[in-house]
Formats: structure tokens, sequence, C-alpha cells
């Protein structure tokens, strides 16, 4: 077993147990946002000039760590595609034309 320094109420001390181990993430507790990355990515940014800067940031991150390709779709475009791959949308329903249709879907399927 490995020893962690963990911070206490007055000082530091050192940790010997393995407790810390189940606190630690793991693939098995990154919850359902890494999920996305298991398969094809498209990234369809809204309309909003900060929105097409964040995908290409994020995409060349993606491909910078693990050379994972992504596309970058417009909104506009994305309208008229079938989707058959994970997506992220960058901006809300005001912005981002896609995100605006699954706004609509998803205000129908709400309790009232």
């Amino acid at each position: 077993t490995a020893s962690v320094l963990q911070r206490g109420p007055q000082e530091w001390a050192l940790d010997e147990d393995d407790a810390w181990e189940r606190r630690e993430r793991t693939p098995a507790t990154y919850g359902p946002a890494a999920q996305v990355f298991e398969g094809p990515l498209v990234l369809v940014p809204g309309s909003q000039p900060w929105a097409h800067k964040a995908a290409v940031h994020l995409a060349n991150d993606l491909y910078a760590q693990g050379r994972y390709n992504v596309e970058i779709l417009a909104d506009s475009d994305a309208l008229e595609q079938p989707m058959d791959t994970n997506v992220v949308l960058l901006g809300g329903p005001e912005s981002n034309a896609l995100a605006a249709r699954m706004a609509d879907g998803w205000q129908r399927h709400l309790p009232p």
C-alpha cells in the first residue's frame, strides 16, 4: 500500500491506510461525460463567435492528447444530417439551431 499526505484541520498528516484509493477518480468513476469520447464525436458550435473558437480549441486538445479525430459541424449543417455519433453542442437554444430543435423535443416530453 502507498502512503499519502492528507490535510487535517491544523496540519498535514501521513495517511497510511488505503482509504484514499476509494476516493480517487478512476475510469469506473469518471461518470457519463467520459462516455462521449468512447466513439466518434461531432462538435456543433452555435452562432456566437466564442462557440466556434471553443470547438476548435477542444478539437485541437483532443487531438494533441490522444490523437482523437473530431469533426466540427456548423449548427445549420447539423440540422440537415442524420447524427449517428456522439454530439457535443456548444451554445444553448438561443444561439445553436440544433440545440433549439432538441430543446423543442425535450419540452414536449416534460411533464406539465
